[in-house]
């Protein structure tokens, strides 16, 4: 049985026949190539030799293997990209999903994709020197990352660290993690990324607290100023269905503020429109040491009746918000 065995993992053109003469197939196949094994002549099933003829019998049995084969792909890219889906549909910045989709195809410059391309001479973390850098160890692996997941989300602190790789770990986050949770930790993630990178290009390693801050921070900056934008759009989008021309022979002036309150500064902006909704002037403005909003409105009044005067239009009706 362990001749047979042997027998079986020779290639055709090598000594594996038990005939003393040359040990050697004398008239070899002119279909097969010098790769064909003996084993790939055998019926693995029936134990027997194959005949080697393609036939509607062979081209069924190796249609069913196939079909079995893309089940298995078809469900386990069904479930990635149902999580894909769920992850492009969340409050976070582009970059921030490019930076995770990177991630998921282990297309970030980590220090073994770099071996793998002879760019570095090993594959060590530069930070904690006892494992290879890959996506994973970066994002959820590392002693130094531990510690920031540790400080960071309640929901994450006790999982395990052993999480075989990062579409895996998606998968997980997705299911048992609310969507702001899965923000934070995205954004966390890439935050980590960044430390990295300023390790290796800086030689500064951020504590867990800033990258966690940061990350934050970051985030919910993004998520504020969306909000804002938001409510703005639907603003002008209401104001277009509810402005109403002016009389004939008159003008509509409408204008509106924009006030920083950090840099104490204000926007100002005016339009002029005749009754058949046609523009007739616009103009804007800045002023600085602005703090409140109603002071922000008053000086936006006050540019849309400068500006009437200046162009000489005496019969004009003053509305707020441009």
């Amino acid at each position: 049985m362990e001749g047979g065995k042997w027998a079986k993992d020779q290639y055709m053109g090598q000594r594996w026949l038990s005939t003393p003469s040359s040990f050697c197939v004398q008239t070899p196949n002119p279909s097969l190539n010098s790769c064909t094994k003996v084993k790939d002549l055998i019926h693995e099933k029936r134990k027997e030799w194959n005949e080697g003829i393609y036939s509607v019998k062979t081209a069924y049995y190796l249609k069913e293997l196939r079909k079995i084969d893309l089940l298995g792909e078809s469900s386990e890219q069904n479930g990635q990209e149902k999580n894909w889906k769920r992850i492009w549909k969340l409050k976070i910045p582009v970059i921030t999903k490019n930076f995770l989709w990177k991630a998921g195809n282990n297309l970030l410059a980590t220090r073994k994709n770099l071996l793998s391309k002879r760019i570095v001479e090993d594959a060590w973390c530069p930070i904690c020197l006892q494992e290879e850098e890959t996506v994973m160890h970066v994002l959820w692996q590392c002693h130094a990352t531990n510690d920031v997941w540790s400080e960071a989300i309640k929901a994450v602190q006790k999982w395990r660290v052993g999480e075989g790789d990062l579409l895996g770990l998606l998968e997980e986050l997705v299911k048992k993690l609310t969507q702001a949770k899965m923000e934070e930790t995205i954004a966390i993630m890439r935050g980590l990324w960044l430390r990295r990178n300023t390790f290796v290009f800086e030689n500064k390693l951020l504590s867990h607290n800033n990258v966690i801050r940061a990350a934050i921070d970051s985030l919910e900056e993004y998520q504020t100023t969306n909000v804002q934008m938001t409510e703005n759009r639907s603003r002008a989008e209401g104001l277009d269905q509810k402005w109403k021309p002016p009389n004939v022979n008159c003008l509509k002036a409408n204008w509106d503020a924009a006030l920083d309150v950090k840099l104490r500064r204000v926007g100002l902006g005016v339009i002029i429109r005749n009754n058949k909704g046609e523009v007739m002037a616009t103009g804007c403005d800045s002023k600085s040491y602005v703090e409140q909003p109603a002071i922000a409105e008053g000086w936006a009044l006050s540019k849309a009746m400068e500006l009437c005067k200046d162009l000489s239009f005496n019969r004009v009706i003053l509305e707020g918000d441009a």
